[in-house]
């Protein structure tokens, strides 16, 4: 009795060996896995971040030149309102310069 008790139990354990070895064998695998996902997460993360760093840059730059942009309109509008206040000018200095002379003339007269 005592050596088919032994017996039995010496079968229990083989068994449970055998049991812990394949969950061991899985948790190594699913280890291996959990570490391939971390890695992967990792390298999204930092695309991400490397994304986000590129649009803000490209924001950045597209703000500049529609700053740019806008402000090269500004002095554009200036330059063309300078040029329309010279022009005006001129005309008014003609009409003056042909009312003096007109006055000029009436004077000799």
């Amino acid at each position: 009795e005592v050596v088919e008790e032994v017996s039995r139990l010496q079968g229990e354990l083989c068994e449970a060996v055998a049991r812990l070895e394949e969950a061991e064998g899985k948790r190594a695998q699913v280890e291996g896995e959990k570490e391939g996902l971390a890695k992967k997460l990792s390298a999204q993360t930092e695309s991400a971040k490397n994304a986000e760093k590129d649009m803000r840059m490209m924001y950045k730059r597209h703000r500049k030149e529609m700053q740019d942009a806008s402000d090269k309109f500004k002095e554009g509008e200036y330059e063309d309102r300078y040029l329309k206040a010279v022009g005006k000018a001129n005309r008014l200095t003609a009409i003056l310069e042909g009312w003096v002379g007109y006055a000029a003339e009436l004077s000799e007269a």
